[in-house]
């Protein structure tokens, strides 16, 4: 992973302080993609640069051996397969379509990822309620850009998460921008959001926050950007980590 001498100051002003190394932001990031061996995975490096790097800071030994996660909003579960390779955790992948089905599970030509290929399973849901998972049964729920999708039945969803979880919920999220409509970048980025889920809820970073806290009574650890690769490049992207207060 290369930088312009612009470029990495960008990265380091809005990345590189979470990343919680003293080697260069780009070092780090090139460390943590190992293992990223499909385009899709590639694709997706932002979003897994703040799940191997950022999140673990604030949620120590999230990623260890044998740590139970769910991942709600699976898609066709390659991020899924792809953290149990890589960590040995126990991931559980729910989605409201069978991969087959669904439209957010394919590329563009309509083809299924490495992890169908390899039969990783997704549990087919109704997109509200988990009954097959037992009180505390998780160390981690995890939301990775689908609670937009989910849009009235997230408050739902993230209480069930708080049943379930006995520590961390994680959300991955496209927020709001609409305080910022006069920017370019904004108003690509509102375009962007209806063109890409119409009937969905997009969020302000300050909503999210409040509707973590009331929904699952969990504190908030830590929330911030996505980690990328320069000033603008989705900068509508957030991270949260909501912990129990008593686990």
């Amino acid at each position: 992973m290369t930088f312009s001498s612009k470029g990495q100051r960008d990265f380091e002003r809005y990345g590189a302080i979470r990343v919680g190394t003293h080697a260069p932001a780009a070092i780090a990031c090139a460390a943590a993609a190992q293992g990223r061996d499909s385009a899709y995975l590639r694709f997706k490096s932002r979003l897994l640069n703040t799940l191997e790097l950022t999140v673990p800071q604030t949620a120590p030994g999230i990623l260890i051996n044998g740590s139970r996660w769910l991942d709600v909003g699976a898609g066709s579960g390659e991020i899924a397969n792809y953290l149990s390779r890589k960590y040995g955790v126990r991931i559980t992948a729910y989605d409201v379509a069978p991969p087959a089905s669904n439209k957010w599970a394919t590329d563009r030509r309509g083809a299924l990822g490495a992890a169908q290929r390899l039969g990783f399973p997704v549990t087919v849901f109704d997109g509200q309620r988990l009954p097959a998972e037992e009180n505390r049964s998780a160390d981690a729920v995890l939301f990775n850009m689908v609670l937009h999708h989910a849009a009235n039945s997230t408050s739902a969803l993230l209480r069930e998460a708080a049943r379930v979880s006995q520590r961390w919920i994680v959300v991955l999220e496209d927020c709001d921008v609409t305080g910022d409509a006069s920017d370019t970048v904004a108003k690509a980025t509102l375009g962007r959001h209806r063109s890409h889920e119409p009937k969905g809820i997009f969020r302000t970073e300050a909503a999210w926050v409040a509707l973590l806290r009331d929904s699952t009574g969990f504190a908030l650890r830590d929330w911030g950007r996505i980690l990328m690769q320069s000033k603008h490049q989705m900068d509508y992207q957030r991270f949260f980590v909501a912990e129990r207060v008593e686990w």
